[in-house]
């Protein structure tokens, strides 16, 4: 969603304030100028300033045009498009007043506010242009500011490895600029950008130092609404539970500022949280109460959002019929926008709606378009994953080689200005030895936490190996007993794998696992555990879970694993599932696995491709 962080930055308009005095007037340009709140708005005090712009002297005035620029209103299109002109009548103002700083600003301006159009090329020339004209002018902030908005895009379309390369070059100019409010935003935009990227420790580790420092500021406006940034971060990494906290939260936040918009984003997003537990009637009461704002001139990419969350919930309702028209609107605009990963969820949903008015052809039509968008999402991600690794590669042997560079320059310094070295030497030795004890002691923890990781994890697949499920499995029995509980266990195996690998090579055998594996794990919950405890063999744990959900959990997963077309597989890949429920006179796990490996067989027996409950 491009305008998420336009739409954490609405503020009402407030009256003009009287003309500033000089030494008054600089500190509040050099404040502005630094950066913005980080969920705050321009507009309030640059309207003020630009109320009483005849005032104050020509530098002064073109200072707070520049800041003008970047606070106009951007809530509707003929909002942004007003706003796109306006830039360039400055742009030009600043040509014929010779300021080049000033037109590079603008310039860079400019180019937001065509992203937020969505003409893309254009706002990459604005911001190409505005970062040459920096750099040749030696304007650090302004180069700084550039990348910034050139990552934002980048990130937005999909180009996250070059994002995340602009935005922590960016990030690294403003600080040396002193416009710490700026940089602020960069942090908050890399997070966004590590979160699109599933790097979900990475993007929760830059919303924790922002946390802090805000928390150091005692900022508690500012905290409360950094919880939305969270609740995004929560709902993609599948925490629904916490994602709906932290909706709750920054909803609270927002209700006292009065910002509709803001409070519909986060109704949204609060009932795709609800929706991910099975909560649909709650997800469409919350999506009630946003509708009468609906509007997709006023912003196209929130209402098609709006529409596609409205159909999951009316099919998880049972209206399916009703959710289809909503999905061809939302697909219509996703298509424009050219954004692949909604467009792979509208598949899902209108997989999901079709299977749920039996029309099973037109399903399987949208499930193998969602399954095709998604490798293709996947490949995609890969790709940027590797360039920004090898951005960060390239980053850190830059910046080792300035610093040997730096020592090196140090230390003829201290041999022209000193004559006596011994004690440097001897505290440099010191210093090295506690380096390198250092560095072998957290190699050594290192080492010995991917030994501990290889121990349980199965290299192939790379789930939960025998091991390691068991243990699980048993741990979860016992509380299922404590608290008296329900707990259930799938145990499966790939029909006739023998013959795929007799037909195809054991190589294709391994492929078909790992997808197999894959098909499986999209159709867990967070709870659930999936382990491989055989060659072709996988035991699923279900806490929480009597045999009749087992049971229809094990069909949705042979079902889906029947459908999904495998590459090079000229016939379907299935399954065979025996489920089981945990009772009384189970001894232990395995115990019930044996029962689940009864039914299994059952399966087996009857035919294969199809689920069977232990007695």
């Amino acid at each position: 969603m491009k305008r998420a962080v336009w739409l954490l930055c609405g503020v009402s308009l407030m009256g003009a304030a009287a003309p500033l005095p000089p030494d008054q007037l600089e500190r509040e340009l050099t404040t502005l100028e630094q950066g913005p709140p980080l969920f705050g708005s321009l507009h309030r005090r640059t309207h003020a300033l630009s109320a009483e712009l005849s005032h104050y002297p020509p530098a002064a005035q073109a200072r707070i045009r520049r800041l003008a620029c970047q606070s106009q209103s951007a809530d509707r299109i003929e909002q942004m498009q007003k706003a796109v002109r306006e830039a360039s009548r400055l742009i030009e103002q600043a040509r014929q007043e010779q300021d080049a700083v000033a037109v590079a600003d603008l310039t860079i301006c400019r180019g937001g506010y065509y992203q937020l159009l969505g003409d893309v090329d254009a706002a990459r020339r604005d911001f190409d242009t505005g970062l040459n004209e920096a750099k040749r002018l030696h304007a650090i902030r302004e180069e700084g500011l550039a990348l910034a908005k050139r990552g934002d895009m980048f990130s937005y379309i999909g180009r996250l490895g070059e994002g995340i390369k602009d935005q922590q070059q960016a990030y690294r100019l403003l600080h040396q600029a002193g416009a710490v409010g700026h940089a602020r935003i960069v942090q908050l935009a890399m997070a966004r950008t590590y979160r699109r990227m599933e790097y979900y420790s990475e993007a929760l580790s830059h919303l924790n130092r922002i946390h802090a420092r805000l928390v150091q500021q005692e900022r508690h406006d500012e905290l409360a609404r950094l919880q939305l940034e969270y609740a995004l971060l929560h709902l993609d990494s599948g925490r629904y539970q916490m994602a709906i906290d932290s909706f709750i939260a920054a909803r609270h936040a927002f209700e006292e500022g009065d910002s509709a918009q803001d409070i519909d984003l986060i109704r949204i997003g609060e009932a795709e949280a609800r929706l991910g537990l099975r909560q649909p009637e709650e997800a469409q009461a919350l999506l009630q109460e946003s509708a009468p704002r609906m509007n997709r001139q006023s912003d196209p990419s929130l209402y098609a959002y709006w529409e596609l969350i409205q159909a999951r919930a009316l099919t998880a309702l049972g209206q399916a019929q009703q959710a289809l028209p909503l999905l061809d609107q939302a697909e219509r605009f996703f298509a424009h926008e050219e954004n692949q990963r909604f467009l792979m969820w509208l598949q899902h949903a209108r997989s999901e709606a079709m299977a749920s008015l039996q029309r099973y052809q037109e399903a399987y039509a949208a499930l193998q378009l969602y399954l095709a968008l998604e490798h293709r999402i996947d490949e995609q991600l890969l790709e940027q994953q590797q360039i920004w690794m090898r951005n960060e590669f390239a980053f850190t042997r830059e910046q080792a080689k300035h610093e040997r560079l730096k020592a090196a320059h140090a230390l003829q310094q201290q041999k022209l200005e000193r004559l006596v070295e011994v004690r440097f030497w001897r505290n440099l030795v010191y210093a090295l030895g506690l380096v390198l004890a250092l560095l072998a002691v957290a190699w050594l923890a290192a080492h010995s936490r991917q030994l501990r990781a290889l121990a349980f994890t199965d290299e192939l697949t790379g789930i939960k190996n025998r091991r390691r499920i068991m243990a699980r499995g048993a741990g979860m029995l016992s509380k299922a007993r404590r608290q008296q509980q329900p707990f259930s266990v799938l145990l499966f195996d790939i029909d006739r794998f023998k013959r795929i690998n007799d037909s195809f090579g054991h190589h294709q055998g391994d492929r078909v696992l790992q997808w197999v594996v894959k098909c499986v794990r999209c159709l867990l919950r967070h709870d659930d555990a999936l382990g491989r405890t055989g060659g072709e063999e996988f035991l699923v744990l279900l806490p929480h879970t009597n045999l009749t959900e087992a049971d229809r959990v094990a069909r949705r997963i042979c079902q889906f694993v029947a459908a999904r077309v495998f590459p090079n597989m000229p016939t379907p890949v299935t399954i065979s599932i025996g489920v089981a429920q945990l009772k009384e006179e189970d001894g232990d796990l395995n115990a019930l696995i044996q029962r689940a490996d009864a039914a299994l067989y059952r399966a087996k027996e009857n035919g294969r491709n199809r689920v069977e409950r232990a007695d």
